[in-house]
């Protein structure tokens, strides 16, 4: 059993001894606890089922924040599940919550989930505004963790509206973040982008530069797909992964799975050190 499933594995023992004595509060915390280490374990209907249940628990307690946290928490799951109309539906519902109560970050995290499900439908304008509104907001109340999520989202809409300059600002930012906070989920999220980049820029290169750079990008998406959140989430696969093995298709098999065991072997922040060192300097240009 791995350190995720030991604590996995506690924090359920806690779930139902609090039940048992019955501490309602420290019942709903333990359930909303797992729920986050589903997240890690790429077990996401798990998870939301978990919010769900500490939902109305927090609700009866009134601890509306809590509360509120479940609405927008359970979307996270659902949206990277590629369940975009639930997810928009408990997006807006905690926006909402979050707004009448001025949770500014629960209304960051509502944005956030709107603009990813735009991502994934390839509705690349609504997406760009939400995930704009997103940023902002984290800037506002600084908190960098998420403001990475955040601007790597906001990058890979940058891409599907062609505004480059933008999605290497917004790129290095988030590489950055991610480094610093030593934060996985935003370098899930920029990896990934910077592999879409690397597709769109083989295509106006000479055929050798075009076969590195297409190696590269299955490289980086197989790396980002090491790790259990992303290798669960089929919005890796409609936002980026398509698109990246379409491309790839123009490469030999031995080529394709070579770049694949690369990446499998690799490591999320020593690959974003050495993106941060090519595409940063190269955004200052």
């Amino acid at each position: 059993m791995g350190l995720l499933e030991q604590g996995e594995a506690y924090v359920q023992s806690g779930v139902t001894v609090y039940e048992k004595i019955g501490d309602r509060a420290g019942q709903a915390d333990s359930l909303l606890q797992l729920s986050r280490m589903c997240f890690w374990s790429g077990s996401f209907i798990r998870g939301t089922s978990l919010m769900t249940q500490a939902r109305p628990i927090f609700q009866e307690l009134g601890l509306i924040e809590n509360y509120t946290f479940t609405l927008v928490g359970e979307a996270i799951p659902l949206v990277l599940l590629g369940e975009n109309q639930a997810a928009r539906l408990r997006a807006r519902e905690g926006g909402e919550v979050a707004r009448a109560n001025s949770f500014l970050r629960f209304h960051a995290i509502s944005y956030w989930v709107l603009g990813m499900a735009d991502l994934a439908d390839g509705e690349m304008h609504s997406a760009h505004a939400y995930l704009d509104q997103s940023v902002d907001i984290y800037r506002t109340i600084k908190q960098n963790d998420e403001l990475g999520w955040a601007l790597a989202a906001l990058a890979f809409a940058d891409l599907g509206m062609g505004y480059t300059a933008e999605f290497l600002n917004h790129i290095c930012e988030s590489l950055q973040i991610g480094g610093i906070v030593r934060g996985l989920f935003p370098l899930m999220l920029a990896i990934p982008a910077v592999a879409l980049y690397m597709v769109q820029r083989s295509q106006m290169s000479p055929v050798q530069a075009s076969r590195e750079g297409l190696e590269r990008a299955v490289e980086l998406y197989a790396l980002t797909r090491r790790y259990p959140t992303a290798a669960n989430a089929p919005w890796f696969e409609a936002a980026a992964g398509k698109t990246i093995a379409v491309a790839a298709a123009s490469l030999p098999d031995a080529f394709v799975e070579r770049a694949k065991a690369r990446g499998q072997a690799g490591d999320l922040f020593a690959a974003a050190q050495e993106l941060l060192g090519e595409f940063c300097s190269d955004s200052a240009k």
